[in-house]
């Protein structure tokens, strides 16, 4: 039985396929092949019956093959498209939806116009290697322009085939924008911790020399005649210079978030604003106007109030800076809840109830490569001599130190946006004390003092102090000495004066082995290395106290005095 299903006709004959059902049941498609033959004068309809089960079999196979290959690439994850002659031809619906390009657009301009400048040349350098047999990378990075004029990080990858008879490449793009972004902010804070342990390590010894400085020209500005006004002015010179160098060392340890010599408490951020803004309105230009935009019920924060006055400031004198010609300044508070999920906030970054702060200028604004280096210290826009370029980096490092994180927004000749995010506060306002500050001007004291130290101009220093201030003193120049003098003295130290950073047994270790051998010992420990402040095995240990270097003479006296005079029996 045959079930006529298409014919075609021409002078030669007709075709007729036709569907046969066989005895058994089985179906087969046929061709008919019918026309006239004329033989020994007379016509005849002659037939040619071809079994074509095998042609359809294999075409209906290479229909389901297509189809199964086309619902692949058509929702595929990745960007699918074949390169050809310097067109893309074929994009898969997920070229269009990450690029908002159309399918026509994509494929009407060469392919070298969606590829980021700066890396078009290497692209193209590739493909075309590629297309001439050339052994180059299968995988790589790239930048991706979108209709809207960003870009997308993505990772190709890339094969060389023969397409309609001609070289031509099938490639894969992957979006990796999110990885990226991710790689990016752990080499930034991978970067930042290795500088600010270097930060630190030089702060420790640079210290020593500041300690060394003010002491001597303190002691120096104390002997010299009150009629000696040109040397007491050098003299007084070289104070005011030690002064800006600790200052600068200070800003190294915020930024390198080691400066932990003040403590946090519960603050109200509006209120550091305002003590910022009274300063700011005596010493910015009268062309730049200060708005300011402060919100109710404000969320408390645990910070220190000398750090958040130094973020408030830096971020001031930056956008003065920007502002050469006026403009105006717009300082901002505000509660928020952020999300886990907020695409500004980078790995690890405060969620949950924060406070903002936000600074805004309309100044020269920034681009994208000065925005990619902002917070990397010793990074200036400003003229040699004009800056130091540790203002934002040491904002990034007092923000990191106290939980949060930074968010900045800019664009050449619009201006910026630096915006603050500070964790709230579990305390209420009013929770916290402040440590009493020590008597400024302490009487002459009493009693025996073993000061531990490796740098010999420190040791002098305090021995000039001491003795001038009534003490007696012993000098050690290292953790063994120490407790050499403490086995064979045969009275008690009333106090010992240690440096934790030094050679050989070091400080931490000195400080144990004095406590085993006398345990009623008091320990102020003295360090430049200021990760030592909220450490609390040294309590734990039996320190009494700590304080930075570089110190003031009268701020010594009045903590050894403190820790002497509450000790019965001191001589």
């Amino acid at each position: 039985m045959f079930e006529y299903l298409k014919r075609a006709k021409s002078e030669q004959g007709s075709h007729f396929l036709f569907s046969h059902r066989l005895a058994s049941g089985e179906v087969r498609p046929v061709e008919v092949y019918s026309g006239p033959v004329t033989s020994h004068g007379k016509t005849f309809l002659h037939s040619i019956v071809h079994d074509i089960s095998l042609r359809h079999r294999a075409l209906e196979a290479l229909r389901l093959s297509e189809e199964r290959y086309r619902l692949v690439v058509e929702n595929a994850s990745d960007i699918v498209f074949v390169a050809q002659d310097g067109f893309v031809k074929f994009p898969n619906p997920r070229a269009t939806a990450l690029t908002g390009f159309t399918a026509d657009e994509l494929m009407s301009v060469p392919f070298p116009t969606f590829i980021h400048p700066e890396d078009r040349e290497m692209v193209v350098d590739r493909h075309r290697r590629r297309l001439a047999g050339q052994d180059v990378p299968a995988r790589y990075p790239f930048r991706l322009l979108t209709k809207s004029g960003d870009f997308l990080w993505m990772d190709i990858c890339s094969v060389l085939i023969t397409w309609e008879g001609r070289p031509a490449t099938l490639n894969f793009l992957r979006d990796v924008t999110l990885q990226k972004e991710l790689q990016t902010q752990l080499l930034h804070a991978q970067k930042m911790e290795a500088i600010g342990t270097l930060a630190g390590g030089i702060a420790h010894d640079f210290n020593n020399l500041l300690q060394a400085i003010t002491g001597f020209a303190a002691l120096a500005l104390i002997a010299l005649p009150e009629g000696d006004d040109r040397v007491r002015s050098n003299v007084r010179n070289i104070v005011k210079a030690a002064d800006r160098a600790t200052a600068l060392v200070r800003r190294l340890l915020a930024f390198s978030r080691q400066d932990g010599a003040s403590p946090q408490r519960i603050l109200d951020l509006n209120i550091e604003v305002g003590h910022t803004i009274e300063i700011l309105e005596r010493t910015i230009p009268k062309m730049i106007r200060v708005e300011t935009h402060l919100a109710r019920d404000l969320r408390p924060i645990l910070a220190d109030p000398i750090q958040i006055e130094q973020v408030i400031m830096n971020l001031a004198t930056n956008a003065r800076d920007a502002m050469p010609d006026g403009g105006c300044m717009h300082i901002q508070t505000e509660n928020r809840m952020v999300s886990d999920d907020d695409a500004r906030r980078p790995a690890g970054g405060a969620s949950g109830p924060c406070v903002i702060l936000r600074v805004t200028d309309s100044g020269v604004g920034m681009d994208a490569g000065t925005m990619a280096k902002m917070f990397d210290p010793f990074f200036t826009t400003k003229d040699v001599g004009a800056g130091t370029g540790l203002g934002l980096s040491t904002i990034y490092g007092i923000v990191l130190g106290h939980g949060g994180w930074i968010h900045c927004e800019s664009e050449p000749g619009r201006g910026a946006c630096f915006e603050i995010v500070f964790p709230a506060a579990v305390e209420s306002l009013g929770s916290s004390s402040e440590e009493p500050l020590p008597d400024p001007a302490p009487s002459r004291g009493s009693g025996t003092i073993l000061v531990v130290d490796d740098e010999q101009m420190i040791r002098g220093l305090e021995k000039t102090i001491f003795e001038a201030n009534g003490y007696a003193v012993v000098l050690a120049e290292s953790g063994e000495k120490a407790l050499e003098h403490l086995r064979l003295k045969t009275g008690r130290f009333d106090l010992v004066i240690l440096d934790l950073g030094m050679p050989g047994m070091g400080g931490r270790k000195c400080l144990e082995e004095l406590r085993r051998l006398d345990p009623r010992v008091k320990i102020l420990v003295a360090s430049g290395y200021f990760e030592h402040v909220h450490a609390p095995d040294l309590l734990d240990a039996g320190a009494c106290g700590f304080i930075a270097k570089p110190y003031d003479a009268q701020d010594l006296l009045g903590r050894v005095k403190a820790i002497i005079g509450t000790m019965p029996g001191a001589h």
